[in-house]
């Protein structure tokens, strides 16, 4: 990229196009496994068609259709009655309709034949390795970060065959049901040969901190999370509050990674627990902001779902330097609202922020939400810059890509104190 002026708004439109096309990206939070993985690698025509998002619209349309009669039913049988209700007796133009035709387009399949046997004789004839290659080039995705939870069987059998995992693939140490549920969990680490207590006590605390240093020495984590429902109350004192400040931050503090709290959608939780903590006028970002507020020296990340309070969490971004926001909690979030959040955080956080990740439960999410993300980027941003150039300042080529970057990617590193793996793998 060159260092020269950009005089036109023409050529600005086409600069900003050229630069989100070409920068690598980073996605720093998905569900998406490497074929060492075996049965939680998830990817495929009737993958797609099963998304939760799919199954939703298909019982919308098809009352008969309830969640105990789809579990009747193998993923195959499912895809076939999303396919017939949604795609052939109905026009596909909702967002999740439309996500796997745009996948299906970008692997050179037609769509106008509506044929869902080729699109399988397409997938049934290509290797897991090949096809994730094949992604991942489409994309421009150079890493990803998984979601990896040692309280699920499938995740601990399947890090018993991992001897070493796929460089593009990077870890991340779920703990919501250690902070969430502590009394299935205690029952859990007591059959792992974990000696806790249902009440918390200081030998419970280091018997819990034994067993996240050895996840952490076995997964190697870019960060700690937890999923947490959004009216969560101030400081609350519960098993919650005190696995965190016990437990979790000396660890993270330990080995240098942060806490990333993804905050779940504005509606009131369902659980007792979060019926037992509700107070007036208090939710998760009340704890969030409690959190960096008084443990500065450690680093937080966090994740809104799209109904959410993204103003309070724009400005939290902007009074607390420990804090880095990233994308929203909700993969299916509508691109109009996401869009305007970042917009907003770009006003006041600059490329600080990590303001997409695909959130995706099947590897094609790579290429769709990437894909969106990539035309989102071009469309805020030329906004931005145009403003700018309306002022008289003149932007470069270069100073253009180094904002992108820090948009897809950059940034997160940054703030991990970590080198960007980009500049080893090529997309």
């Amino acid at each position: 990229m060159a260092a020269r002026p950009i005089q036109t708004k023409d050529q600005l439109r086409l600069t900003v196009e050229r630069t989100v096309q070409f920068i690598p990206a980073s996605d720093v939070c998905t569900y998406v496994y490497p074929e060492a993985f075996g049965g939680l690698s998830h990817w495929g025509i009737d993958t797609l068609l099963t998304d939760s998002a799919l199954i939703d619209e298909l019982q919308r349309c098809r009352p008969d259709w309830s969640d105990a009669r789809s579990g009747e039913f193998t993923v195959r049988e499912q895809a076939d009655a999303v396919w017939t209700a949604l795609f052939r007796d109905r026009i596909p133009y909702s967002e999740a309709c439309r996500s796997v035709l745009s996948v299906l387009q970008r692997l050179g399949l037609d769509t106008r034949s509506r044929d869902l046997q080729a699109y399988r004789s397409f997938f049934s004839g290509i290797q897991a390795s090949d096809y994730t290659d094949l992604i991942f080039k489409l994309s421009g995705v150079t890493t990803v970060c998984m979601t990896n939870d040692p309280f699920s069987d499938d995740e601990r059998q399947a890090w018993e065959q991992v001897d070493q995992l796929d460089p593009r693939f990077n870890t991340s140490l779920r703990i919501d049901k250690l902070l969430n549920a502590w009394d299935t969990a205690s029952a859990r680490l007591r059959a792992w040969g974990y000696d806790v207590d249902a009440a918390l006590n200081g030998k419970t605390y280091r018997e819990i901190r034994g067993f996240l240093k050895y996840w952490i020495a076995r997964m190697n984590p870019l960060y700690l999370s937890a999923a947490l429902p959004a009216d969560l109350a101030d400081r609350e004192m519960t098993a919650r509050a005190q696995l965190i400040e016990q437990c979790v931050l000396p660890v993270a503090g330990e080995a240098n990674i942060p806490l990333a709290l993804l905050i779940e959608s504005g509606h009131p939780s369902s659980s007792a627990l979060g019926q037992a903590v509700r107070r007036p006028g208090q939710s998760a970002l009340s704890v969030v902001e409690a959190l960096c507020a008084a443990h500065p020296e450690h680093k937080f990340m966090c994740s809104l779902g799209p109904d959410g309070e993204q103003g309070r969490l724009t400005l939290l971004g902007r009074q607390y330097r420990n804090l880095h926001l990233i994308g929203s909690c909700c993969e299916a979030g509508v691109p109009g609202s996401i869009e305007e959040t970042v917009s907003r955080r770009l006003e006041l956080l600059g490329a600080d922020v990590t303001p997409w990740y695909s959130g995706g439960r099947s590897l094609e999410w790579l290429l769709y939400k990437w894909d969106q993300s990539r035309a989102m980027a071009g469309k805020v941003l030329y906004d931005k810059y145009s403003g700018l150039m309306d002022t008289g300042w003149r932007l470069t080529e270069d100073e253009i890509g180094k904002d992108v970057a820090g948009l897809f990617g950059e940034s997160f590193w940054t703030f991990l104190g970590r080198p960007n793996p980009a500049t080893a793998f090529k997309a």
